[in-house]
C-alpha cells in the first residue's frame, strides 16, 4: 500500500463572532490545499465584552456545533487538529467552565491565545502571502494593522524585524458598545467616532513618526 505523501489537519477557530473550521491536506508550508471550510455565526464577543461571562446556553451550542464539526473530521480523515480561542474567551471570566464542557462533550482540547501571539500568528501567515507575491519586506517598513471584534493590532516591521507592536481593546463590537444606540444613531457620531480612536491611537502616531513605511496591511 501507497504511503500518503500529505497530512490531513483541521483548524478551528473560537471568534467573537465565528466559530469557523477548516481541514487541509498539507505536505508543507508552500503545499496546502484546502478542502472544507465551515463558519457559523454566534454572539460570543457581545455577550463577554457586555457581561463578562458566556451563558449556559450559549457553552451548549458551542458544544453541540463542535461535535458536529468533529464529526466532519472524522469523514475527512483528519489526522491532526488545533483549536484555538482569542479574546471573547480570553475575556470570559467563566472561560475554565467554558473549555471543561468543550473537553467532556467532545474531547476537544481548546488553546486560549493571548493578543501578541495571535497577532504574530497573522504576521506570519500575511508574511507567508506576501512573499509569494514577491514583496520581501527588505530595506523599507510595513505597517501591518489587524482589526478584528475584540481588539486592534499594530505592528511596525522594518527590514523584516517587528520594531513596534501595540495592541488596543478598541474592537468592532468593543467600540459598539462604548456607545448606546441614541449616540450610534446620531449625526455626530461619525466624528465621535473619529476623535475616540484618534486619542486611543495617539501614543502610535507619535511611536511611528519617523518610520518609513511603504506597505500598510490591514487584516480582519
Amino acid at each position: 500500500m501507497k504511503k500518503k505523501s500529505y497530512t490531513t489537519f483541521a483548524a478551528i477557530h473560537l471568534g467573537s463572532e465565528m466559530i469557523s473550521m477548516q481541514i487541509v491536506e498539507y505536505r508543507n508550508m508552500n503545499k496546502v490545499k484546502v478542502i472544507e471550510q465551515c463558519n457559523h455565526r454566534v454572539k460570543l464577543g457581545e455577550e463577554t465584552f457586555k457581561n463578562k461571562i458566556i451563558p449556559f446556553s450559549m457553552v451548549s451550542e458551542i458544544c453541540e456545533l463542535l461535535q458536529g464539526y468533529k464529526r466532519l473530521m472524522s469523514e475527512y480523515g483528519v489526522e491532526e487538529c488545533s483549536v484555538q480561542a482569542t479574546t471573547a474567551v480570553r475575556e470570559a471570566l467563566n472561560q475554565v467552565f467554558l473549555l471543561d464542557q468543550i473537553y467532556i462533550k467532545t474531547g476537544l482540547k481548546v488553546k486560549v491565545v493571548d493578543m501578541p501571539q495571535e497577532i504574530y500568528t497573522k504576521y506570519t501567515a500575511i508574511r507567508q502571502t506576501l512573499r509569494s507575491e514577491g514583496i520581501n519586506g527588505k530595506d523599507y517598513g510595513m505597517l501591518l494593522m489587524d482589526i478584528s471584534s475584540g481588539g486592534l493590532g499594530i505592528t511596525f516591521v522594518d527590514d523584516e524585524k517587528i520594531k513596534y507592536q501595540q495592541n488596543f481593546h478598541v474592537g468592532i463590537i468593543r467600540i459598539k458598545e462604548s456607545f448606546n444606540r441614541n449616540q450610534r444613531n446620531g449625526i455626530q457620531f461619525n466624528l465621535a467616532l473619529t476623535e475616540f480612536l484618534a486619542s486611543t491611537m495617539g501614543p502610535v502616531r507619535e511611536a511611528l513618526k519617523d518610520a518609513n513605511i511603504r506597505y500598510l496591511i490591514l487584516s480582519g
